[in-house]
């Protein structure tokens, strides 16, 4: 049996430079190049920037860069309201988000207020109609990077919400731990 150097292996596998000179050429001076510019700069503006002109806030907040806000109109952050990267708030066309005064969303977190209807019989899932319920956040919560909380979900003033919990339900209670998949109580905040 031969042994085959691994340069060898990568020569015959990789391509040229000048293969990938002229594919990036070939690319630049196309049609699908310019489309593909012009659609990720549209997607950038209403990913990143639109939102900012609707969104209700009282005054100081942070919303990092890569969070990701649908229905802007329908979002309320509180005073330094405070949202971390990659984080999704998607409000409905006819259901509300509000996030309370000095909130934390940690990173990764998702908040849907709105969801794709599901019933069988009723056509593909994508075009049902959709399934709206407000979501609010009391003020001094807490949640934990890459929970999801769903519609219809209200949280008392002080929750804090465990890392990669799913918040099916409304907590009243206030100043407690929750957490899990569905979310429960856990404990009292100290």
């Amino acid at each position: 049996m031969n042994k085959i150097e691994p340069s060898t292996l990568v020569k015959e596998t990789q391509m040229s430079s000048k293969e990938k000179l002229f594919i990036v050429l070939k690319s630049i001076f196309s049609i699908h190049f310019f489309k593909a510019i012009a659609s990720s700069f549209a997607y950038y503006i209403f990913e990143y920037v639109y939102w900012r002109f609707d969104i209700h806030t009282k005054g100081l907040y942070r919303v990092h860069i890569s969070a990701s806000i649908r229905n802007a109109h329908n979002v309320y952050l509180g005073y330094d309201a405070r949202i971390t990267t990659n984080c999704i708030v998607w409000a409905g066309k006819n259901s509300i988000i509000r996030i309370g005064d000095n909130a934390l969303i940690g990173p990764g977190v998702q908040l849907h207020a709105t969801n794709h209807g599901y019933a069988l019989g009723q056509g593909p899932m994508t075009y049902q109609k959709r399934i709206e319920k407000d979501i609010i956040l009391g003020n001094d919560v807490w949640v934990g990077g890459n929970s999801v909380i769903t519609s219809g979900v209200t949280l008392a003033d002080g929750i804090i919400v465990a890392a990669g919990s799913v918040v099916t339900k409304s907590f009243d209670e206030k100043n407690i731990i929750i957490g899990g998949v569905p979310a429960k109580k856990i404990s009292n905040r100290l």
